[in-house]
């Protein structure tokens, strides 16, 4: 089976056990618990890894994937509410008459420069990734898993109660407990799909270069 089937069914199973789990796993699942923390710990991990072993000759190119992960990490440590009235990526942000125009316009700033780290990042490696992807190549295959992670997490999970009151949809009580939990563990995914990635890009040089010394 393919590795990233088992991490996702393994993320999975344990969603299932913390939210069979209770009150007993909050700790685990709360805002700077054991979860968190470690998806903070693998994104530090991830972007170490990706400053010391790829060949860091200086052009943007090979420092767009190390400053994506910064901000994944950045946002992970909800560093978008540290310093401004409330999270820059929410469009009451921009909407609210309480937030100061500084805030604003420093705030449109930098999702801009997000942005175009991102489509650059997408521009030099998106072909390649997907071709990758379409063949089946186990580094390529993580990066893919790893944006599918955290597009399901954050545009489909986070807030999900909030997004089906808008759209008139009751949600039942268990949902609304629970729906944190699974977001939470696949969130954690996200650096650990990164991580397997980077293990098999590696594999991959030392093969090449094994097979070049012969």
């Amino acid at each position: 089976m393919h590795p990233y089937y088992i991490l996702i069914l393994f993320l999975l199973a344990v969603s299932t056990l913390l939210i069979l789990m209770g009150e007993k796993s909050a700790h685990l699942v709360r805002e700077g618990g054991v979860i968190e923390n470690l998806t903070v710990i693998f994104y530090a991990v991830t972007i170490l890894l990706l400053l010391v072993f790829r060949n860091m000759k200086w052009t943007w190119a090979n420092y767009l994937a190390p400053l994506i992960v910064l901000v994944l990490l950045f946002r992970e440590l909800d560093f978008d509410k540290a310093f401004t009235t409330m999270g820059i990526f929410k469009s009451r942000f921009y909407k609210s008459p309480d937030v100061p125009v500084l805030e604003k316009l420093i705030a449109i700033c930098v999702i801009t420069l997000i942005a175009i780290v991102f489509f650059a990042l997408v521009r030099h490696y998106g072909r390649s990734v997907m071709n990758g992807f379409f063949r089946g190549a186990k580094t390529e295959c993580g990066i893919v898993t790893a944006f599918a992670l955290g597009c399901f997490s954050k545009v489909v999970l986070d807030g999900l109660s909030r997004k089906f009151e808008k759209l008139g949809i009751s949600t039942s009580e268990f949902i609304i407990q629970n729906y944190g939990i699974l977001e939470e563990v696949l969130e954690l995914g996200i650096p650990v799909s990164l991580l397997f990635a980077i293990r098999y890009a590696l594999q991959n040089r030392e093969s090449a270069v094994a097979a070049m010394n012969n």
